[in-house]
């Protein structure tokens, strides 16, 4: 078992700090970001959880990468209009396309739906059946 604190903490002084926010704004993942800053996506975590103004500029860092990524998905797709919220004409007319030909696939699913069936009907529910004529 290894005694706790052992060995040498990562160097991650500003200069790292700021190329590991930098690579995370501008789309990369945490694991590039991480290597970006010189340490691992597990020690930025933990430092984030203990440091609040790191955590803050990483949070907003995050947000940025997000709409980094989503500004290079080429627009048309029902993909952008559902998870980017993307409203454009061309995403629009997408989604409702794609809709439309799940709909057309799955055929017509109401078959059946609101009819009585006689035979699972009590007859308790006789007094509400129709009579049926001869």
């Amino acid at each position: 078992m290894t005694a706790a604190h052992r060995g040498r903490p990562p160097v991650f002084d500003d200069e790292a700090r700021a190329r590991y926010l930098a690579e995370l704004a501008g789309g990369g993942s945490m694991v590039d970001a991480a290597a970006a800053g010189g340490i691992t996506a597990r020690w930025a975590s933990h430092l984030a959880s203990v440091d609040a103004g790191f955590a803050e500029a990483r949070r907003v860092a995050k947000r940025d990468g997000k709409r980094a990524r989503a500004a290079l998905r080429p627009h048309g797709s029902e993909g952008r209009y559902v998870h980017d919220k993307c409203r454009c004409e061309l995403c629009t007319k997408a989604a409702a396309k794609e809709r439309q030909a799940r709909r057309d696939a799955a055929g017509d699913v109401t078959d059946g739906v609101g009819e009585v069936s006689l035979l699972v009907a009590s007859r308790s529910q006789e007094v509400f059946l129709p009579a049926e004529t001869a």
